[in-house]
């Protein structure tokens, strides 16, 4: 009697690899996609928050400082206000701003400032919000 072997077919072990390249591939780029994701809402919420627990302190400070005499800037009054609201906090970075939104007086490090000119209407929608 002749026994009837089974014809070797290799595919199957080459398409199971491929197969299992493919996925591991798709799992890393998920996990990649999801870390930095999740790094950029974490940051994002850190900064929100951020700024919601220092809004009563620049209400503060706009209340009762006097940045200005007459038309110009009293430099020394707003300086000590700005350094004292950095040491009060460090981590506050504090801007005088004009009415068009030019940085005119800043306590934080000068390598922090990217900009000397920002956008005003997400600071007045900040204001405006009760939150």
């Amino acid at each position: 009697m002749t026994s009837v072997r089974p014809k070797s077919n290799r595919l199957y072990p080459a398409t199971y690899g491929r197969l299992a390249v493919l996925l591991s591939l798709v799992v890393i780029l998920l996990v990649a996609g999801y870390s930095v994701l999740t790094g950029f809402v974490a940051i994002r919420y850190f900064k929100a928050t951020h700024q919601r627990l220092n809004r009563e302190v620049a209400a503060h400070i706009a209340t009762f400082s006097q940045p200005f005499v007459g038309m110009n800037v009293n430099h020394e009054a707003t300086e000590r206000i700005f350094f004292n609201a950095m040491v009060t906090n460090p981590s506050a970075e504090v801007y005088l701003l004009d009415t068009t939104g030019r940085v005119m007086i800043y306590e934080a490090p000068a390598e922090k400032i990217k900009r000397h000119q920002v956008k005003l209407e997400p600071i007045q929608q900040f204001i405006q919000t009760k939150g």
